[in-house]
């Protein structure tokens, strides 16, 4: 049974197929956006305060960020910047005014390894113009309107139905 057999007799459309790739390529764009923009603003305030190397480690009160949810999401033992940003002593100081186990963000102190500032510097280096997103927006869903109206043409055109 080949793939266009399986579309035509099955509630899966051409246009659906097409809508989901044109959302997923928003998604993915979206999630580079965040990257470059959200996550990327710990590792340039690192970069230009030249916090490389670990006795440059700075706070993020030291860095002029202030320690919110996403900041403290990305920044967690397993987080998705502790590829490229260290804690120092490599492990992050709790709170002693609790019980619990809570990181301590605001006296953690942060710095970027020496052998990762040109990995941070070409992933985050600079911030994506928001811009860009709502062209690549427009340009996916124009797309994505035009190929479910001349996907019918172009089947009956390659004589698949």
């Amino acid at each position: 049974m080949s793939f266009f057999a399986l579309v035509q007799d099955s509630l899966i459309s051409y246009d659906l197929i097409i809508w989901c790739i044109a959302i997923g390529a928003i998604l993915a764009f979206l999630i580079n956006f965040f990257m470059q923009n959200v996550a990327g603003k710990v590792v340039r305030a690192l970069i230009s305060n030249d916090c490389i190397g670990e006795e440059k480690a700075k706070t993020l009160s030291e860095l002029s960020l202030k320690p919110n949810f996403m900041l403290k999401w990305m920044l967690k033992e397993k987080g998705m910047l502790r590829s490229v940003v260290f804690v120092w002593g490599g492990r992050m100081p709790l709170r002693l005014d609790t019980d619990k186990s809570i990181p301590d963000f605001d006296s953690a102190r942060f710095y970027i390894k020496d052998e990762n500032e040109f990995k941070a510097a070409a992933r985050f280096g600079r911030p994506m113009s928001v811009w860009y997103l709502i062209l690549f927006t427009v340009l996916a869903i124009a797309a994505a309107y035009g190929m479910t109206i001349a996907m019918p043409y172009l089947m009956r055109w390659m004589g698949l139905i």
